[in-house]
């Protein structure tokens, strides 16, 4: 394969992924919306926070409290000069209409702290209004208790820790990073999400929803179909011209045998 070739067929895979992929999510809102993560009540120490890399791309974290796990960790790197745009906010469901959870930044230097006695690194929702706020990538309804802006002052690893300080149980949500960036993974992933996510924001604590009704179901189905099919396209056309190379070594080898 020459060089030429190779571009040619870089070029059209980077065509058939905008016309497919990004077109398409552009249209139904998924590159304007957080990526989303399933926390629940699964990082709960700090031993298994819920690892996340650049504090820039936009992302939400939805965790659970509850009375086996009345923490839940995130962890990331960061460096002075960035700043932690962090946004807090609750399912609007009137079970936790009244839930103030508090969230606590632990630096570098105070990694053997425990959050509770960081007081002035304290988020604390209490006394927040409920701000409405319609996610329509999900479809789901939240309110929003604060937002703010954190100035990063220390080089290393940094812990958000969400916890209630009256050990009341409820959801929330964390929301961090400011720019809209879905990866092939994110996407790849999307359909499952929106069904976890849709569960998370339902007052069935056994999650009957349905993913078939959402407006994006079908747009996102034709899109995985669509990468799917330029996949296994690829991959027969990649097979195709190893047996056609295997064949010309067989009759290059023969002929000089012959000879």
């Amino acid at each position: 394969m020459t060089a030429l070739t190779k571009f040619k067929n870089l070029w059209l895979l980077k065509i058939i992924f905008f016309c497919l992929v990004v077109i398409p999510l552009v249209h139904v809102g998924v590159v304007e919306s957080h990526v989303p993560y399933l926390a629940l009540d699964k990082n709960k120490t700090l031993d298994n926070a819920l690892r996340l890399s650049d504090i820039q791309i936009s992302k939400v974290i939805y965790q659970v409290l509850n009375e086996t796990s009345d923490q839940s960790w995130i962890a990331f790197e960061a460096e002075p000069g960035q700043i932690l745009n962090l946004e807090i906010g609750l399912p609007a469901l009137e079970q936790v209409r009244n839930f103030r959870p508090t969230i606590v930044l632990i630096k570098p230097s105070e990694s053997n702290q425990s959050p509770i006695e960081l007081i002035d690194s304290h988020i604390i929702t209490n006394g927040a209004k409920l701000t409405p706020f319609h996610e329509p990538f999900t479809d789901t309804n939240s309110w929003i208790l604060t937002k703010k802006e954190i100035s990063i002052s220390e080089t290393g690893l940094h812990h958000l820790v969400s916890l209630d300080l009256e050990d009341n149980t409820g959801k929330l949500w964390v929301a961090i990073g400011k720019e809209e960036r879905f990866g092939v993974s994110d996407i790849a992933r999307l359909p499952s999400t929106i069904l976890e996510v849709r569960k998370f924001h339902d007052n069935d604590q056994n999650g009957n929803t349905n993913l078939w009704n959402h407006q994006l179901f079908v747009p996102l189905s034709v899109i995985l179909v669509a990468i799917g099919a330029v996949g296994l396209s690829l991959l027969a056309l990649k097979i195709k011209k190893s047996n056609e190379h295997s064949s010309t070594r067989s009759k290059q080898n023969n002929i000089e045998i012959n000879r």
